[in-house]
């Protein structure tokens, strides 16, 4: 994943990034390296503590909460301001959150090896993501992915009658 990953930061890192005067031409891979491994390490620690729900709210509002992991890596590791790190992110962030979107929907992206992945694939994984992954399964297709969204935000809608 983490490859895949990478490779939607460098399609989006044109303007952001390479044609970024603040971050010498020299340095633009290791700034997409470290833009990459903010998602990732973001998108891991939202697994840890919270799950599902972790990740839906980290990637809510185009992954303002990612933007700001991502701002704060750049700043401390490129030693540009703050605005302009944030800039960066907030211009970066987004467009890969809904390339992460699009490859889930479309099965680019597999949710077990994902989950596996961001886990780090002990022993037990496989079990733990069957019961997780069957359980989300909103739509009973035998696959989970956006289509079960619909389904998960009917059931949250009921809650609240």
């Amino acid at each position: 994943m983490l490859d895949q990953l990478l490779q939607l930061v460098k399609e989006h890192a044109g303007e952001p990034i390479i044609n970024n005067p603040a971050i010498p031409n020299e340095l633009n891979e290791q700034a997409i390296a470290t833009t990459s491994s903010s998602i990732f390490s973001s998108i891991q620690a939202a697994v840890a503590g919270g799950g599902l729900a972790g990740i839906m709210d980290l990637v809510k509002d185009g992954g303002s909460g990612i933007q700001g992991n991502v701002a704060t890596s750049l700043a401390e590791k490129f030693g540009i301001d703050a605005s302009q790190a944030s800039s960066i992110a907030g211009s970066i962030v987004p467009s890969v959150i809904a390339g992460i979107q699009q490859k889930i929907g479309s099965g680019g992206f597999d949710i077990q090896s994902i989950l596996a992945n961001l886990t780090s694939g002990d022993g037990n994984l496989g079990d733990v993501l069957g019961n997780l992954t069957s359980s989300l399964d909103a739509n009973k297709d035998g696959k989970t992915d956006l289509g079960d969204l619909g389904g998960l935000a009917d059931g949250l809608k009921g809650l609240f009658k």
